[in-house]
């Protein structure tokens, strides 16, 4: 499948069914997908066995970014696969081991007269946010939201050794 962004701006999450991005005198801003939504895909089926995706970026007067998830994202989608079963703790293991081997979306990029961020972290301020608005909402415990604080602006598998750390905790607390 091919996503086309013309004369225009989106903002969505890099598709298991999308392997072509094609933005022209525009601007794309693309989601990379938690962990917990890989592993569940890939058991699903919708993506082949291999922990990485093959996208190729086209972009052309205009801009594309490549954004991880923010840390609340991570935690929420991990804390729900883990209620519903859809996914285990040492399914996350695992898959945190191999995506940190290499990237999660392997991809190829071709820009002319324009820009491509490939695996930019979200900023301090939307981070911040999202951990502040669960918290407010009561969907992230105001000790586990302190403690993914100290993920922000990490990178590589610290992130999701914070998550994972969290979610122990959390666990912890509600026993």
């Amino acid at each position: 499948m091919i996503h086309f962004c013309i004369f225009g701006g989106h903002e969505g999450m890099v598709s298991s069914d999308n392997r072509f991005y094609v933005t022209i005198f525009g601007g794309s801003e693309l989601r990379v997908p938690t962990v917990a939504r890989q592993i569940i895909e890939a058991r699903r089926g919708e993506r082949s066995e291999k922990p990485s995706r093959r996208c190729i970026f086209i972009t052309i007067f205009g801009g594309t970014s490549l954004r991880a998830p923010t840390l609340a994202e991570e935690y929420l989608e991990l804390n729900d696969a883990l209620r519903s079963g859809a996914i285990t703790l040492s399914d996350w293991d695992l898959a945190v081991g191999r995506l940190g081997a290499r990237q999660s979306i392997r991809y190829g990029s071709f820009t002319f007269c324009g820009g491509f961020e490939g695996n930019e972290l979200p900023s301090e301020e939307e981070e911040l946010d999202g951990l502040a608005l669960n918290q407010h909402l009561g969907q992230i415990p105001e000790s586990i939201g302190k403690l993914l604080m100290l993920g922000v602006g990490q990178k590589g598998v610290s992130r999701p050794a914070i998550v994972r750390q969290a979610i122990a905790s959390a666990r912890t607390h509600a026993a």
